[in-house]
């Protein structure tokens, strides 16, 4: 009887220490390091022990533990950032809890719109506008350095009803920075529409270069 008692013991031990070998993948043509895993030295298939995958930038994306391939205990995932964004507990391979945390973003229109959402906050953030303007060539090889202000009148329904240039800087950077408002106003229409409640402002933009 306390044999029998022994076996049963010491049973999960002996299979918690099966012998694993480590495994690492990399992006595609690149030294940076994609996924590290280990798996069981027996059988090349199955993942037991800690898992960790990375983003190209070499931010950790996701943590966690498997145990002969199933995941178990918190995984954590990282946005870009290196920050965590969502915890999830698992008992033999399903999912038992799962929250979320910190602010999430969403990319549009190749990263010129950010909505994002704050998690912990459980609120909807202001969304970003982020334009990069081309530098216009011959201001550019002119040192022609400042700021061009646009005018700028939206009604409610998020058309532009006034639009012209406040303060110039030179004739390029004035229709590089007017074209860039115009396009600011239809992302607003597309992606935004609650600004639009009668905007009239004066929006200056930027010409420097570093």
């Amino acid at each position: 009887m306390v044999r029998c008692l022994l076996v049963l013991l010491f049973f999960p031990i002996f299979l918690f220490a099966q012998k694993t070998k480590l495994k690492e993948v990399y992006f595609y043509n690149s030294p940076q390091l994609s996924k590290a895993y280990s798996v069981l030295k027996k059988n090349k298939l199955i993942k037991h022990g800690a898992y960790k995958s990375y983003f190209e930038n070499g931010k950790i994306k996701e943590t966690g533990i498997y145990e002969f391939n199933l995941k178990v205990g918190e995984w954590i995932e990282f946005n870009n950032y290196g920050e965590p964004q969502k915890y999830k507990t698992y008992k033999k391979g399903k999912l038992e809890e799962q929250r979320k945390t910190g602010i999430w973003e969403k990319f549009y229109e190749g990263g010129k719109v950010i909505k994002r959402y704050d998690h912990d906050k459980e609120e909807q953030l202001e969304t970003l506008f982020v334009l990069q303007i081309e530098f216009p060539r011959i201001a550019r090889e002119n040192n022609i350095q400042g700021v061009v202000e646009i005018g700028l009148v939206i009604d409610e329904d998020c058309e532009i009803k006034e639009i012209n240039i406040v303060k110039s800087l030179e004739t390029d950077c004035d229709e590089a920075a007017l074209n860039a408002i115009r396009k600011l106003a239809e992302l607003i229409q597309k992606y935004d529409k609650t600004k639009c409640t009668g905007i009239k402002q004066v929006i200056p933009v930027h010409f420097k270069i570093e």
